[in-house]
């Protein structure tokens, strides 16, 4: 991590006379106090929801290649798999899951929350799927409770696909390189019930910010306006990171206690083109993993040679909108006006 004196001055954020209250003048921790910053979104967005696969689902994931799965508990952080390599569909509510490090036996046989979320190479959206791991029989089983499809502005901002041929890393690797180098992660939170939730983050190479050696900030971006994660973080402060460098095998894990904060001197610091986050995520770190991940370097996800033809799958808007109002009349009228919103999205990323 980042030594002190390199670190953001951090005068108002950390001190043990008085500081911390100002902090706290900053936080985040209710629902309606979010509202007030992040206005709901529409409502009919909730039936984007699909309780089992359904042919647009399958279509992407027979594209999929990297898959990242994360489960409630935290003896067993977030980690990459090879979609070929290690899940196969047994139903259109369950998959079947192999290949788990032995760490995965603490889950026992009882169900266990857990989510997925999948990666097409070259495609910048993706697929969510949460529902419940069991450990059954030697092998385990995933319980699709939800599918969703996750809009491509991570990706976009992050130039996850349109990196250049070399990962740009030192040849001494650290925890501190990986977080300054990573233009895209994942992260896990979970809600007060222990439903899991991995949202993606991207941005400029960079703009994860190291407040401190144990504290990083994560500047939030426009979104849908459901608020999924940041509103989990309201309810159990509990989260993972994992930091992608493209191009790089190397991952970093980091778990922490997260708070949602609107604090002038880190939205300051976020400020792209003359806008600023509204709010971000600051996050006390409590333990941190960086590994060499094998799953990452055989999904060889930035082979531009390997990139899945945009023409091949359904466009995000078109599936979006066949969740939300089928396929009939409904849902082709929806789909005109569900295409002319991505759209505008992706123009106006910040």
């Amino acid at each position: 991590m980042q030594n002190a004196e390199q670190a953001i001055p951090d005068t108002k954020l950390t001190s043990d006379s008085g500081i911390q209250s100002e902090f706290e003048e900053y936080s985040i921790l209710t629902d309606s106090a979010l509202r007030k910053i992040i206005p709901s979104g529409p409502a009919i967005l909730d039936k984007r929801i699909q309780p089992t696969l359904d042919f647009y689902s399958l279509e992407f994931l027979s594209k999929a290649c990297l898959v990242i799965l994360g489960t409630r508990s935290n003896a067993v952080p977030m980690m990459a798999l090879h979609y070929r390599q290690h899940i196969s569909i047994e139903n259109e509510s369950c998959l079947t899951i192999k290949g788990l490090p032995n760490n995965f036996e603490n889950i026992g046989n009882t169900h266990t929350f857990a989510s997925l979320f999948i990666i097409v190479p070259g495609i910048g959206h993706s697929l969510r799927i949460n529902g419940q791991l069991e450990n059954s029989r030697q092998q385990f089983r995933f319980h699709i409770n939800e599918v969703y499809f996750h809009c491509a502005r991570a990706a976009a901002r992050s130039e996850l696909f349109d990196h250049s041929a070399t990962s740009n890393l030192d040849t001494e690797i650290t925890e501190q390189t990986i977080i300054e180098r990573s233009p895209y992660l994942l992260l896990k939170t979970t809600n007060k019930h222990g439903k899991t939730e991995i949202s993606p983050r991207g941005d400029e190479v960079g703009f994860v910010k190291l407040i401190n050696t144990n504290t990083v900030f994560i500047p939030e971006r426009p979104g849908n306006k459901i608020a999924v994660s940041l509103r989990n973080i309201i309810q159990c402060s509990d989260v993972e990171i994992l930091f992608i460098v493209p191009h790089s095998p190397y991952t970093l894990n980091v778990r922490g206690m997260a708070t949602i904060t609107k604090e002038p001197i880190l939205l300051q610091l976020s400020d792209i083109n003359g806008k600023k986050a509204k709010v971000g995520i600051r996050i006390e770190i409590l333990e941190k993993t960086f590994q060499l991940d094998k799953n990452i370097e055989a999904c060889d996800l930035w082979n531009s040679e390997k990139f899945e033809n945009k023409q091949s799958l359904t466009p995000f808007s078109k599936a979006l909108s066949s969740h939300i109002n089928g396929t009939g009349l409904l849902g082709k009228a929806t789909h005109l006006i569900v295409d002319a919103v991505v759209k505008h999205d992706m123009n106006n990323l910040y």
